[in-house]
């Protein structure tokens, strides 16, 4: 398992890396640690995020484990956004209105996707690596 999950953890960083760097919208207001013209907390949060799906993954083992994910990926994407924007008050330096009229993702219409579908593409993809490892 220690192996997978290196491998899970090397494969969220470079989804993350590439994300953040080619996306190039996480420019925040206040706080940004840039390396190499990259956003640190970005890239942080994004691989905490992924990751943490990723050990639920091989900790899970029932039947519709993949659509128990991917609910708990939105779910978790919804509040950590609610609770950045709100309560931590990170916030980007545009202004783009919310996901679905929400308070929340103010990122542009092809970002919104992005996190939408990132989650269940990821495990979509840890699922084809487990049938190949």
């Amino acid at each position: 398992m220690i192996t997978k999950l290196l491998i899970y953890f090397i494969l969220t960083f470079l989804i993350s890396l590439t994300w953040v760097k080619f996306s190039k919208i996480y420019t925040y207001r206040k706080k940004n640690i840039f390396i190499l013209g990259i956003n640190f907390w970005a890239v942080v949060w994004w691989v905490a995020g992924l990751f943490s799906i990723s050990i639920l993954y091989e900790l899970f083992s029932f039947k519709y484990k993949l659509i128990v994910l991917i609910i708990l990926y939105w779910a978790g994407l919804l509040v950590s956004e609610y609770i950045g924007y709100h309560i931590l008050n990170i916030k980007l330096e545009t202004n783009h209105p919310g996901l679905f009229g929400l308070n929340i993702i103010h990122v542009n219409n092809y970002s919104k996707v992005y996190y939408i579908l990132i989650g269940p593409v990821f495990l979509l993809l840890i699922t084809f690596l487990n049938r190949l490892l």
